[in-house]
């Protein structure tokens, strides 16, 4: 994965490591930042679901890169990092809270983001992080929602409830509904347009892109659609 600083040139360059679920570098991942030059500042490295580090380039190829003739205890920072990241036999019938330990400890390094500990009852929830849960939450007041939001999905707001059967009537007649909607535009010749994002050229990037046209920020809804 690519992310790039337009205005100053800099760019994250990370790579997920390849693994399975028997793998010992489960949700790893390692990268550096460069500068407009291609010079290397930082190199990144950690878990995606734990924790991420940055340290300076010239720690990193002292004490995670040695030599191969070499040993040391940079070897057994690998080694102890290697063993972390087994799942042991006890953890088989539970979700964990975190996933394991992936900081080096290389001296010099910065910690940069740590996942939060999942909700006490994220288990009743798909395993759900709070945030995830979050995402579906209805506000006291709903009207200020655009009526295409899908905090408003009937279907959704039933399966939360336990109303299973209910939300499965719900999502057969919202795919009806899409069906006919569909079939309707295509009988009238119609295009869809997307109603809050225009396709113009990017001010930083000069790329053609799709633009937010802050027309959302109107609270207009006259010309949104009928989904639900």
């Amino acid at each position: 994965m690519e992310i790039v600083n337009h205005k100053t040139g800099h760019r994250a360059d990370i790579s997920f490591k390849k693994s399975n679920m028997f793998s010992k570098e489960v949700h790893k991942i390692e990268g550096c930042i460069v500068d407009s030059r291609n010079v290397k500042l930082l190199m990144l490295y950690g878990s995606w679901t734990d924790a991420i580090f940055s340290v300076l380039p010239q720690q990193w190829e002292l004490h995670v890169k040695p030599d191969k003739q070499k040993s040391g205890p940079n070897l057994d920072v690998m080694k102890s990092f290697r063993k972390s990241l087994v799942k042991s036999k006890d953890d088989d019938q539970e979700i964990p809270k975190r996933a394991s330990d992936f900081d080096l400890k290389i001296p010099g390094q910065t910690f940069l983001w740590q996942a939060d500990d999942r909700s006490p009852n994220s288990d009743k929830y798909y395993s759900f992080t709070k945030f995830a849960m979050m995402l579906n939450e209805l506000n006291s007041d709903a009207s200020q929602l655009c009526p295409t939001d899908c905090r408003l999905r009937p279907d959704i707001r039933c399966l939360e409830l336990g109303n299973i059967d209910e939300a499965a009537e719900k999502k057969v007649y919202l795919e009806e509904k899409q069906r006919g909607a569909r079939k309707e535009m295509k009988k009238n010749k119609e295009e869809w347009s997307p109603k809050w994002f225009s396709l113009d050229i990017h001010p930083v990037t000069k790329k053609s892109d799709w633009l937010f046209n802050h027309r959302y920020l109107k609270r207009d809804w006259a010309a949104s659609p009928d989904i639900f």
